[in-house]
């Protein structure tokens, strides 16, 4: 169907044929019972064209302006016509009479809780998609507000009425069936959604949302695949396994969503924050272990960031003003150091490591000019990399904050380096040596003070008894 009143038939050649309708068409369905391709557009008239006769037949007459969409049931042959008034008639092409009327607008004005008045009214929302099931009894009507409403042929009452929630039109309608149950397709221009069809309620079962304007919705019959007409030139296919298993031809995208199954991924929240057993027992939330407020995770628990700020604030309720006062040290040392420009200033936390990595780049610079003997490559790598520890900002906090303060007496510090070790301990025993030999040296002086004082008192006891003598 072309814009300019044409409609073509194609073979696989190509064209096969055009005709033209003496009015600008909406919509066709075709009628494989009495062979006719039924046309409808912008006026009250239902053009009928015979294709075993090749010809026009006398069209039906709706009571409406114009028409919108068709579409007929394959159960009981029955074609329904939506039209701009907002109503749906149904047409049995055997008795070529109206069987019957249902006023879509009003029902879904019903449950929005708007009266139609059609007199004074004429915005009244128009029927801009059909769809019968494949049981021949349930029928799905689009308006063009958005709102989509299944009825039961055998009631004038919808069962439920759903909002796309966008405004635009409907512009197609599908029935899917599964093991599960049954479900209704609703797509306007922005997005496709999938109601639960078999519950009075309709749940929103699915939703899929394009990235271009949606024109029409194609439904691979008993499977999951969709593929949507947009305005883009090419065709966005969806898979969705929940409603059905992959076509035959395209089997492939089962063994997909089965990988995909089986990938587990851990989600970690950003409202929890993660705490060590020992942080716990420091909160005083050690009771809390084993309940559902904290989730045991690796060596440590996740615990909620709130709960976690209000104990935090419980135990150490100056922790903000403490906090405070050091930010504003901070900033008053950052501005004396500006003022005061030393050569090389060096941080308080890990200070031996910093002049570990200055001596080795003045090593390196003595060797490229020649005072020094040649460095391996394997040392002018590591003088590299360490160099740009200390510009690298990423690095900052090793060198700032006290917690990174590397503890040369833990075991892991010792493991890592072993020569050190050894040379403390050597040194400590050369203390306990020197150390020894002072002392020994400090009794052999007190020995000899001890014999001088005795020979003193016999040389004044010679003396008194001299005296005495005499």
């Amino acid at each position: 169907m072309q814009a300019d009143r044409t409609i073509e038939f194609h073979a696989k050649f190509g064209t096969y044929y055009k005709t033209r309708v003496p009015k600008v068409g909406r919509d066709l369905c075709y009628d494989p019972v009495s062979c006719d391709l039924i046309v409808v557009g912008s006026s009250p008239e239902v053009y009928r064209l015979s294709l075993e006769q090749g010809r026009f037949l006398k069209p039906y007459s709706v009571l409406s302006p114009a028409i919108n969409c068709v579409d007929r049931s394959d159960v009981h042959g029955l074609l329904a016509f939506g039209t701009e008034s907002g109503t749906v008639e149904c047409w049995d092409p055997r008795a070529r009479s109206r069987a019957g009327v249902c006023d879509v607008a009003a029902k879904v004005g019903e449950k929005r809780g708007s009266l139609v008045v059609r007199e004074e009214d004429e915005s009244v929302e128009g029927v801009t998609a059909l769809r019968f099931d494949a049981d021949g009894l349930s029928l799905a009507a689009g308006t063009s507000g958005g709102y989509t409403a299944l009825f039961d042929l055998r009631s004038s009452k919808p069962l439920y009425v759903k909002d796309q929630q966008y405004g635009q039109a409907i512009v197609d309608l599908r029935f899917h069936r599964t093991g599960e149950g049954s479900y209704l397709m609703a797509a306007d221009s922005k997005i496709l959604k999938v109601w639960e069809g078999g519950r009075r309620d309709g749940q929103l079962y699915a939703s899929i949302e394009p990235p271009a304007d949606i024109n029409e919705v194609c439904l691979c019959p008993q499977s999951g695949l969709l593929m949507f007409a947009t305005e883009q030139p090419r065709m966005h296919v969806y898979f969705v396994p929940a409603l059905g298993p992959a076509p035959m031809w395209c089997s492939f995208l089962d063994s997909l969503t089965e990988e995909l199954e089986e990938t587990r991924r851990e989600e970690v929240f950003e409202d929890y924050k993660f705490v060590t057993r020992e942080e716990l027992a420091q909160l005083g939330l050690s009771g809390l272990v084993g309940t559902n407020m904290v989730k045991a995770y690796m060596h440590g628990f996740f615990l909620d960031a709130q709960l976690y700020a209000r104990s935090k604030a419980v135990m150490n309720p100056f922790e903000y003003e403490e906090y405070r006062k050091k930010k504003i040290r901070d900033k008053v040392e950052n501005k004396m150091q500006e003022r005061i420009a030393r050569k090389e200033p060096l941080p308080k936390v890990n200070r031996e490591l910093v002049e570990k990595i200055m001596q080795g780049k003045e090593e390196e610079s003595k060797e490229e000019e020649g005072q020094n003997k040649k460095v391996r490559p394997t040392d002018k790598k590591k003088v590299a990399s360490q160099s740009r520890l200390l510009q690298d900002d990423r690095f900052k906090a090793l060198f700032e904050k006290p917690e990174f303060q590397i503890d040369k007496e833990s075991s892991e510090y010792k493991l890592l380096h072993p020569s050190e070790a050894a040379m403390d301990r050597n040194a400590k025993r050369a203390e306990e040596e020197d150390g020894g030999e002072h002392f020994d040296e400090i009794a052999g002086l007190g020995s000899e003070s001890e014999s001088s004082e005795d020979e003193r008192e016999d040389v004044a006891g010679k003396t008194m008894g001299g005296s005495e003598a005499l």
